[in-house]
């Protein structure tokens, strides 16, 4: 059975994959693919601890035996390709957003402005937060913070030959994002041994990173591509919202993605007990055991079976 892991150690990837970029493209396919196989087996193994191996394999592909938990006990996947997907769309919203102010002739201050807004009604949700995920389940409001977001694209993809509508969609997603960015990380730790989350705090920086990355490629590439293919002159403003919404259609299209995950990949951390809505057998943690813990169970197993 195939799972992903995060560890940190002795395979020095990094320089190994520094000068060669086809390589680190195969790689990360190859990791991908065989973790979404992994959602499609009906069950997966869990994680003993000797196999927690010193390396610099960000991505840990691990063959592992003796089925014990369901699949959808280990959710940390799940919580790092949601992650991925809404980093590409905030990204791809800060990236468009003076590459639209410049097309039409607005003064650069103003992209500033507009960021500052949003960084302060950011600011803002993340000091009711706290009260708020008090009372509700983490997971509820990660998929509320995503279902309004899905709403908030298919507007941006509607109105995007408007400048102003685009400026107001793009701030609120980025203070409704705020929702899901702040708990991400907590839950992300919570699904995992106490022992182990110092190794799924790499989780989300890497999917940060990953994100960011392809963000800045993928999107440029596109409004490019898309613009000048449709341009029939210089400064075509239709041509221009139509690569928009181009773009804006990739997006909800991962916006999609982060949401079915969140609805059917995850579940509640044990600590929750106590919220509105909690249920015992909607937890999800990945179970992990070392050696003796495992010995000690087989142990017990023929014991009582004598």
């Amino acid at each position: 059975m195939i799972i992903l892991s995060i560890s940190s150690s002795q395979i020095d990837v990094t320089n190994y994959l520094a000068n060669d970029k086809q390589k680190i493209l195969q790689y990360t396919i190859i990791t991908i693919c065989k973790t979404f196989h992994a959602w499609l087996e009906p069950k997966i193994s869990y994680i003993r601890e000797d196999t927690m191996h010193n390396n610099k394999l960000i991505f840990s592909i691990l063959d592992l035996k003796n089925h014990s938990v369901t699949y959808y006990k280990n959710p940390v996947v799940s919580y790092l390709v949601a992650n991925i997907c809404s980093f590409y769309i905030g990204t791809g919203f800060g990236y468009l957003l003076p590459q639209t102010f410049m097309f039409y002739g607005h003064p650069a201050s103003q992209t500033g402005v507009i960021t500052m807004a949003a960084a302060i009604g950011m600011l803002t949700i993340s000091l009711f937060l706290p009260k708020l995920s008090k009372r509700f389940l983490n997971k509820h409001i990660m998929v509320a913070s995503f279902s309004v977001n899905v709403f908030t694209l298919v507007c941006a993809i509607i109105f995007s030959s408007n400048v102003y509508a685009f400026i107001g969609i793009m701030l609120i997603y980025q203070i409704v994002y705020t929702f899901f960015s702040q708990l991400i990380f907590p839950i992300t730790l919570l699904s995992v041994p106490p022992q182990f989350t110092s190794q799924m705090s790499a989780v989300p920086t890497t999917a940060r990173t990953l994100a960011q990355g392809v963000t800045m490629c993928t999107v440029s590439m596109i409004m490019q591509v898309s613009y000048d293919s449709m341009k029939t002159g210089e400064g075509d403003k239709r041509a221009w919202a139509n690569a928009m919404r181009i773009n804006m259609i990739v997006f909800l299209f991962f916006q999609i993605i982060g949401l079915i995950l969140l609805v059917f990949r995850t579940g509640y951390a044990k600590n929750e007990n106590g919220k509105r809505g909690f249920r015992a057998d909607k937890v999800r943690q990945l179970k992990i055991m070392n050696g003796v813990e495992e010995n000690s169970v087989l142990l017990r197993e023929n014991v009582e079976g004598k």
